[in-house]
């Protein structure tokens, strides 16, 4: 019986080291593919192509778009792309897709310099006139929040298509967002509203959508890729349940739709004036299919429900 239970303790503690060098091989696994993980993900060449195939443009389809100099094989994946890249191809890919530079070079998470217009629309009319100046077909969307947050987490968009190519007859855009909107914020709401109607009477479609909060915090703060889908040249942002920005800019209720009351629903009276303010300052343009006395009197008279 004792030499069965030193054999028994003998196996228990072979078991025993047996189990430890598994976890032990599966932790090294793990953390050494993360650390791959993560070296890729800062790595240019990378980024590079990342950066392209969220656009919509393929890796194989970037030499016949992009050009200088660059081959298929020297797309095919980034061991193969980083004896050809160069700061200029870089600074040239950041410049075609608006993007931070500094985020191409893996130096920062920051992907997009996000345009901030809050209580400066008119920064916003010359965006826009310099977009327009550009000649190139432009798009819209406004985005919402798919949920009620919490107001330090509640943000809003809008993102401009500007296209600057095309494949197969497909369009390529680039994006410009414009953020720093706390959603249920009235003076925010205001002045989303402003440039809201600036990008409408400028002739450009704006699409009102509500997506999900993850994906639209990553897109108001610019800290990260678009999600391409080429089986529908869609991006992942477009697809959020429709809601529509005329009725937004000339109907009360669906403009302070979302905005937190406050004490006694002073965000709601404080959202309204707001909006009569920057109407009479011309920031705030009743689109061009409204009638804008109609609509400046249903403003003034709108009553907050208690």
């Amino acid at each position: 019986m004792d030499w069965l239970s030193g054999t028994d303790s003998f196996v228990s503690i072979i078991a025993g080291a047996i189990a430890i060098y598994a976890a032990f091989h599966h932790w090294r696994k793990k953390k050494n593919a993360l650390n791959q993980k993560l070296e890729n993900n800062i790595c240019p060449a990378q980024r590079f192509l990342d950066l392209f195939e969220a656009h919509g443009v393929a890796k194989s389809q970037i030499p016949a778009f992009f050009g200088r100099g660059l081959t298929i094989s020297d797309c095919s994946s980034p061991i193969k792309l980083l004896d050809k890249l160069t700061d200029e191809l870089l600074k040239d890919a950041a410049t075609l897709f608006a993007v931070n530079i500094e985020w191409l070079y893996g130096t920062t998470g920051e992907v997009y310099k996000i345009h901030q217009f809050y209580k400066h629309p008119e920064y916003c009319k010359d965006f826009v006139n310099s977009l327009k100046s550009e000649g190139r077909d432009l798009t819209c969307y406004a985005l919402w929040p798919n949920k009620n947050l919490t107001f330090s987490d509640s943000k809003s968009a809008i993102v401009m298509m500007e296209e600057v190519g095309c494949i197969n007859e497909r369009p390529i855009h680039r994006l410009h967002i414009l953020g720093g909107w706390v959603h249920s914020y009235w003076k925010c709401r205001g002045y989303y509203a402003a440039c809201t109607s600036i990008i409408m009477n400028n002739d450009i479609r704006v699409f009102g959508k509500t997506i999900e909060v993850e994906l639209l915090t990553h897109i108001a703060n610019g800290t990260r890729l678009p999600a391409y889908n080429f089986d529908d040249s869609l991006f992942d942002f477009t697809l959020g349940e429709s809601w529509l920005a005329d009725d937004f800019i000339d109907n009360p209720e669906c403009y302070l739709q979302g905005i937190s009351p406050e004490t006694d629903n002073f965000g709601l009276h404080a959202a309204t004036d707001l909006w009569l303010n920057l109407e009479e300052q011309g920031h705030l343009i009743v689109t061009k299919y409204s009638n804008p006395e109609y609509v400046r009197a249903l403003f003034h008279k709108f009553e907050v429900r208690e």
